[in-house]
């Protein structure tokens, strides 16, 4: 990982492909237009409205754009229901805490920026509309279960408990990223089981968010069907970074495939700008992750938070994944 990166700071052109596999250890799954297609087509029967799907989904999106004055009051009791649906499950070291802030003008759309001593800052861009249905989403992903969670593990189970200084500095560029970004997405479903989420966000999210709550197991559905298009990311970002698509291309094909918006697609650009091929480490993350927690702990629930658990705990590598290799975080 350390070699690529540093070919790739030095000038060294290489394809997206060869990019992610020696930096993250992946090989990226490649999808033609007729895969979204397939799933624009399963999208049209859920969709409220006639018309256009494109023009569909633009109206149903705005139904869910909460105003900017409500979006931390929203954000609030998303995280405070990850957290305690986490600590029920993962016990955190004594002292772990973090604080939220709104942020504009950003590359991404939520970062984590761990302090150390298990504390967190958790910023959230607000540049672009802010829609309901990501709030738990992004809380689960940022906080509990996610990133501020497995730093505060490292940082306790390997670091305090081990020794283990190299764990202090966190190698963005590298497989461990895989593993980060795959679990936090990964959380959000541990957090809110089959439809417990939309149910969570009827009855408590979308009032304060001035959401109409009718409108959530609808989108839950939408979003579901839409966890396919998310591997879009990955296709356009390897288009537009080996140099298939230009920038105008990238946008309208983002546009058409993935429903979004213009501003939406520039922004997805700046993030191909800025981490290239870590946009991987989202979608194809979450799947491989998924892939592991269920062939080393079925669907019992307790079973899987543990298996979890073992993962934040002493991260392995995206190979140890694929073999389903049972990880062990006791010291």
């Amino acid at each position: 990982s350390i070699r690529a990166r540093l070919e790739t700071l030095r000038g060294t052109k290489m394809s997206f492909d060869d990019e992610a596999r020696r930096i993250y250890g992946v090989a990226p799954p490649r999808h033609d237009d007729d895969f979204y297609r397939a799933v624009h087509r399963q999208l049209e029967a859920v969709v409220p409205g006639s018309g256009p799907l494109r023009e569909r989904m633009d109206a149903f999106k705005e139904k869910f754009v909460v105003p900017h004055d409500r979006i931390k009051s929203a954000l609030d009791p998303a995280l405070e229901a990850c957290r305690g649906a986490t600590l029920r499950h993962i016990a955190m070291p004594d002292g772990e805490s973090f604080r939220l802030e709104l942020v504009t003008d950003k590359p991404w759309g939520a970062y984590n920026w761990f302090q150390g001593n298990y504390q967190s800052l958790i910023e959230v861009n607000v540049s672009l509309p802010f829609y309901a249905g990501s709030a738990a989403r992004l809380m689960c992903h940022e906080g509990y279960p996610g990133h501020h969670v497995l730093n505060s593990l490292l940082e306790q189970k390997l670091v305090r408990d081990r020794g283990w200084v190299e764990y202090t500095i966190n190698p963005l560029y590298s497989s461990l990223s895989l593993i980060a970004e795959g679990t936090a997405d990964f959380g959000f479903g541990l957090v809110f089981p089959g439809d417990t989420g939309w149910q969570w966000e009827r009855d408590h999210l979308f009032p304060i968010a001035g959401i109409d709550p009718a409108l959530a197991e609808v989108r839950y559905r939408i979003n579901e069907l839409n966890k396919a298009l998310g591997y879009a990311s990955i296709d356009a970002a390897r288009g537009y970074l080996d140099g298939e698509r230009s920038k105008e291309q990238t946008i309208a094909w983002l546009q058409e495939f993935r429903f979004a918006t213009r501003s939406e697609a520039e922004q997805q650009l700046r993030f191909y700008e800025t981490y290239r091929s870590y946009i991987v480490n989202y979608r194809l993350g979450e799947d491989l992750v998924g892939q592991y927690i269920d062939r080393v702990a079925g669907v019992d629930p307790d079973a899987r938070w543990k298996a979890f658990s073992a993962l934040l705990a002493s991260p392995p590598v995206a190979s140890d994944l694929a073999r389903g290799t049972t990880l062990d975080p006791s010291p």
